[in-house]
């Protein structure tokens, strides 16, 4: 062969070479080409989404055209080599030598397959990674060109029809913020940016909505909409009254048993013109649950089992009742509701009477069984499930080591062919941030395993990644005896463990049972390590930052310590512990980005009351209190005694039963009256007070009796006498003569039959006038 044939087949190999291989990629020699969408403002948003990450990746402004330009890279936004059939919440990009073509299906407020095609093509061919939101959170590699394939098509739908995890971060509260120092304040507007960075992050996470539904608590506007009008609307309250303070009616509870309240659902649900989605889920929270008589009795506890112990036969009723009505009048509605709070249980003698009609939202905590749970609801009847845990919601300052564990739930709950997920709580604790990654990436790409997603997440952390690992892996090995402990304590206390957040409060408030110094101590060393294993920048800055959250989380750890001694009364540095804290994060704060309003007013408030710092506020919340009327508000519900004395005739403290909230004192019926509990040597000034009680008690015991005496004296005697199944208040004035300084209070049960009770609660004394 000559030497020119030889020449001219080196140059067609080496350019189908080049074929293969596809086109060199140089940012300062492309363009962004944006083509006329009928969704101009989500092309808009795409299109500052790809240019902004070109700019950081390669330092190159790429200029936005609408015609491309030959001889120009041109990424084509709104565009395909080849029309083709877009899935809902479908993202594609296709590479085609010098070309990228970026789109995808789109709907306003639910997915923008043009956003998401950009950030699949940053991903997956430029290597960018979105760890935490902001900007400090992207992993990149500086680059100003690269090397594409010839030819790629990638194609993507949403896995189910809600890829959910909560963005709210909070809202700026002026008495929050007026609490801390005042160098860690911060602006309504930093909170606005949060949010928004929240928002933007989970989206680059790739979550989406194929599918809108309606739920969330349903009712909250009931109360003053109907109950002029229809109290019978509303649960009965255990003073056998259908009402419900003030400041609690848009937690309202509904009768379940009445079937005009199932009729109203119905009405509202026609004037709305029957939507598909029909929203029922209740409200939460308590006190509110119901006792009237109908509604008692579509329940299924047990002889030994508390009234709060098992309340989902009387919702899954009316529930029933509901989705029969609606489907009635149009067919495939869906009623949507909530399987959560003391309706979380599965139920034992209803069963799902509509499975086709009706989608549960399932509330697990982080210490149940989803494969127990969710089967036997499975077995009740469920056919459609959306996941909406609250595993994520915590407020403290302690890496938890849960990523794990909820990956893990996350993997049997994918099983029974979940609808959606709702994570409640939002990202925004730094000691967490692995967490919400492992949540924002399985719930997006279910395929993905914990070991692939760990992966992902500790290339942030370049040549200390290792050691990362260690660190969290030494966290996880602790995370599961740390749930298990606080949950038999809640227990023991005779709590139903409803929500994560009453589980990571536990811990928080009661740290030096579930952390120890010298675990912190080895967490520190570990991340020491990782730090000393990179040179190269961000990655030190990204570990000098875990360091110093585990280093917080020590001396934080030390202060509840010191804290707790001296609420116990007993030595503690509690005033150098507190000033070490507070000088690291002053010194940190701006690495640390800790939500400082949360942790000083939720998490430590209690222990920062205790310091000379905070001596001016803790006085002035003293004679807050002292000049408060209300002296006291006993309804034992920690639960605890509250100041009182056990005498002979108490029983316990229990839920089985309760008049203001869950929790009241049991007290045991003899022959003869006798004194259950009492409060000694209460403070008070002369003058005329108010003393009020509820009681309640087994048919054959008399009464039951609040004394107060002064002195050698009798001031005033409080008699409540039987009624019925329900509780009764009984209330009165007397008057405090010059003489004394303070009181004490007998509670006494009246004669009964042996083995007969009686119940106390809401034990309020208050101050009318001197």
């Amino acid at each position: 062969m000559s030497s020119r044939k030889q020449i001219l087949s080196l140059i067609v190999f080496f350019g189908l070479l080049s074929g293969l291989s596809g086109a060199v990629l140089d940012f300062a020699n492309s363009e962004i080409v944006v083509l006329k969408s009928r969704y101009p403002e989500l092309v808009s948003e795409a299109v500052q989404e790809l240019s902004w990450h070109l700019q950081l990746l390669s330092g190159c402004t790429v200029p936005v055209v609408q015609k491309g330009t030959a001889g120009r890279f041109q990424f084509v936004l709104g565009a395909a080599p080849q029309q083709v059939p877009l899935a809902k919440t479908e993202a594609r990009y296709s590479i085609r030598d010098d070309k990228v073509y970026l789109w995808g299906f789109c709907k306003p407020a639910q997915f923008n397959g043009y956003f998401n095609a950009v950030d699949f093509f940053l991903e997956r061919e430029l290597g960018v990674r979105w760890i935490k939101p902001g900007s400090d959170g992207i992993q990149f590699t500086p680059m100003t060109e690269c090397t594409l394939p010839a030819h790629k098509d990638f194609t993507w739908t949403l896995p189910f029809e809600q890829v959910a995890q909560r963005a709210g971060s909070g809202r700026f509260n002026q008495a929050a913020s007026d609490f801390l120092p005042p160098e860690l304040r911060r602006s309504p507007e930093v909170f606005t940016a949060l949010k928004e960075e929240n928002v933007r992050w989970l989206q680059r996470m790739h979550h989406g909505i194929r599918t809108k539904i309606r739920y969330g608590h349903a009712f909250r506007h009931w109360w003053d909409t109907y109950s002029e009008q229809h109290p019978e609307y509303f649960g009965m309250n255990p003073y056998g009254k259908r009402t419900i303070q003030a400041f609690l009616r848009d937690r309202i509870k509904l009768c379940v048993s009445n079937p005009a309240v199932a009729d109203q659902v119905i009405q509202e649900w026609e004037a709305k013109n029957k939507p598909q989605y029909l929203n029922i889920c209740p409200n939460d929270g308590t006190p509110g649950f119901f006792f009237c008589p109908e509604c008692l009795k579509l329940d299924t506890r047990t002889e030994n089992e508390n009234f709060y112990d098992h309340l989902t036969d009387r919702y899954l009723f009316f529930w029933n009742r509901v989705a029969g009505l609606a489907r009635a009048k149009r067919p495939d509605v869906m009623v949507t509701t909530y399987i959560y709070s003391y309706y979380r249980h599965p139920p034992r003698r209803e069963k799902v009477e509509y499975p086709d009609n009706l989608l549960f939202g399932i509330v697990p905590t982080l210490g149940d069984d989803n494969q127990k749970l969710f089967s036997a609801w499975k077995e009740a009847g469920v056919k459609h499930i959306f996941l909406r845990p609250n595993d994520l919601c915590y407020n403290g300052g302690f890496f938890r080591g849960c990523e794990r564990i909820i990956f893990d739930k996350f993997q049997v709950a994918k099983n029974f062919s979940l609808f959606g997920t709702d994570y409640d709580g939002a990202p925004g604790n730094p000691v967490q941030e692995f967490e919400h990654f492992v949540v924002a990436r399985m719930i997006a790409f279910p395929e993905l395993t914990f070991e692939q997603i760990e992966d992902e997440y500790l290339s942030y952390y370049g040549q200390g990644a290792a050691k990362v690992r260690e660190f969290f892996a030494f966290q996880r090995r602790d995370a599961k005896r740390r749930l298990d402990d606080a949950t038999a304590a809640l227990r023991q206390e005779q709590q139903d463990l409803l929500d994560d957040s009453l589980l990571a409060a536990r811990i928080i408030r009661e740290a030096d049972k579930y952390y120890s110094p010298a675990a912190m101590a080895e967490g520190e060393q570990l991340l020491a390590s990782a730090l000393a294993a990179e040179s190269r920048e961000p990655y030190r800055q990204r570990l000098q930052r875990l360091l110093l959250l585990q280093q917080q989380a020590a001396l934080m750890l030390d202060f509840i310590t010191q804290g707790r001694k001296q609420q116990e009364g007993g030595p503690s540095q509690l005033e150098e512990s507190a000033e070490k804290l507070l000088a690291f994060r002053l010194a940190h704060a701006g690495q640390l980005q800790m939500d400082w309003e949360t942790l000083y007013n939720r998490t430590e408030r209690a222990f920062w009351l205790l310091t000379s710092r905070y001596a001016d506020q803790a006085q002035a919340a003293s004679q807050g209190s002292a000049g408060s009327p209300q002296l006291f508000r006993d309804s034992f519900d920690l639960p605890a005694m509250d100041g009182w004395s056990k005498r002979e005739r108490f029983l316990a403290i229990t839920n089985k039963t309760a008049s203001f909230d869950k929790y009241s004192i049991q007290l045991a019926a003899a022959a003869d009256e006798g004194i259950g509990i009492c409060k000694p040597a209460v403070p008070v000034k002369p003058g005329k007070y108010r003393i009020s009680f509820d009681a309640r008690m087994d048919a054959g015991v008399a009464n039951v009796r609040l004394r107060i005496v002064g002195g050698d004296k009798t001031l005033v005697n409080v008699t409540v006498p039987p009624a019925g199944d329900f509780w009764k208040e009984a209330e009165k004035e007397f008057s405090v003569p010059d003489d004394l300084d303070e009181i004490t209070l007998y509670i006494i049960v009246g004669e009964g039959k042996t083995g007969l009770q009686a119940y106390v609660d809401n034990i309020v004394l208050t101050r009318l006038e001197p």
